[in-house]
């Protein structure tokens, strides 16, 4: 009966930090989920740039992947990447994200595995980027933000914490993957609209006051 009344308490108090109550319903990725992720670590490590598949001088002109990463385009340095900011994955509630990063921990939400893996891989490196520092969080939408979410089109983003005002946060690291995806041909059969939409979304959720940041 305490455990039921504190559980009703911590979900209801405006006071407390929603971690506070998810941690209580946190869980271990069971066997079939531990088995996708494992599948998802593999494909991001096999990811390579083998062969261009643009222009050399575009891909030149509009690469950023180096610039921010700190290395050039590659699955295996890309993992060491992740892994040194993601230690554990965990399965939970996450509300109107597909995922939450917290204190090297990230959290998966039920539609997380419904994704294609090009996105999941997306999510990981957006939410490990905010492992570099709170100046990584996510500033409000502006008024009369034009755009929508790929994944909650009903949901408005004007003045809701989901967008960045700098251009090396969670969304231009995920934008500069997605570039490397399609320079290299890295998307399956059909994909290729997909990834530059996704592509697309993210550089428009990187909104600087009064600057072209392209």
């Amino acid at each position: 009966m305490i455990r039921i009344i504190t559980i009703l308490f911590l979900s209801t108090s405006p006071l407390l930090a929603c971690d506070f109550f998810s941690d209580w319903t946190l869980r271990v990725p069971n066997a079939e989920e531990s088995l996708k992720i494992e599948s998802l670590k593999f494909y991001i490590q096999e990811l390579n740039s083998n062969r261009l598949h643009i222009d050399k001088s575009f891909y030149r002109r509009k690469s950023n992947f180096r610039k921010l990463f700190g290395f050039s385009f590659s699955g295996a340095d890309l993992s060491a990447w992740l892994n040194s900011r993601i230690k554990v994955f965990k399965m939970g509630p996450t509300g109107k994200y597909i995922a939450y990063f917290h204190d090297g921990m990230v959290v998966l939400g039920k539609d997380f595995f419904t994704l294609p893996k090009v996105e999941q891989a997306l999510v990981l490196i957006h939410e490990a980027r905010h492992a570099d520092g709170r100046e990584f969080t996510h500033s409000k939408c502006p008024e009369g933000f034009p755009y929508v979410s790929l994944r909650s089109p009903k949901i408005p983003l004007e003045n809701t914490e989901a967008c960045d005002d700098r251009v090396d946060g969670s969304y231009g690291f995920g934008a500069a993957f997605l570039f490397e995806i399609y320079a290299f041909g890295l998307y399956q059969t059909g994909e290729e609209r997909f990834v530059l939409g996704l592509y697309n979304s993210e550089i428009a959720r990187i909104v600087i006051p009064e600057s072209n940041h392209f």
